[in-house]
């Protein structure tokens, strides 16, 4: 009868029998044998104990600094104490969402010097391909000139189509009729 009572002292416990022997019957545990327990469990598939990280906005912030520093995203979760990968982009993407917030507050505020500024880029845009077709119209230019001022006509058009075509622009002038 007290070897079924002993066993079930080891199921409630949880301990391997090996170690149930080795307390003398006593109910608690050390750390030494709390840590090797787990070490035990995470060896055999099972997840480890769970590491509380410091304060979420902490983290974040150290986060941002690093990656304000073009350090690559393996040697920042190096540096916060090896990190766990799925943790790490948890936090990436709490930082993306601040830093998209942001952007929107700035724009929100900021709408008539932004699209000040884009009409700006698309005028002198337009300038330069008004000076490159006057170069191309002049008969005096060489050829070899003509053909250069051709080539340069195509990539600012090119520019320019991307630019108006662009959803930056679409939507800085729905924002602009918003505001």
């Amino acid at each position: 009868m007290d070897k079924q009572a002993g066993k079930a002292k080891d199921i409630d416990l949880g301990l391997p029998s090996h170690q149930q022997k080795e307390e003398d019957g006593s109910n608690s545990r050390s750390v030494a044998e709390e840590a090797q327990y787990e070490v035990q469990d995470t060896a055999k598939g099972k997840r480890g104990k769970y590491k509380q990280y410091e304060d979420a906005q902490f983290m974040i912030e150290k986060i941002r600094t690093y990656r304000t520093q073009r350090y690559p995203d393996c040697e920042i979760m190096n540096l916060l104490d090896n990190m766990p990968r799925r943790t790490y982009y948890n936090y990436v993407k709490k930082l993306q969402e601040q830093d998209l917030q942001i952007m929107k507050q700035w724009m929100a505020e900021n709408v008539e010097h932004v699209s000040e500024e884009l009409m700006i880029y698309r005028e002198t845009l337009c300038q330069k391909l008004r000076e490159i077709q006057a170069i191309i119209d002049n008969k005096n230019t060489s050829a070899k000139d003509r053909m250069q001022a051709i080539e340069q006509y195509l990539a600012i058009s090119e520019k320019l189509i991307k630019f108006t075509e662009g959803s930056r622009f679409n939507s800085m002038k729905e924002a602009q009729l918003i505001f």
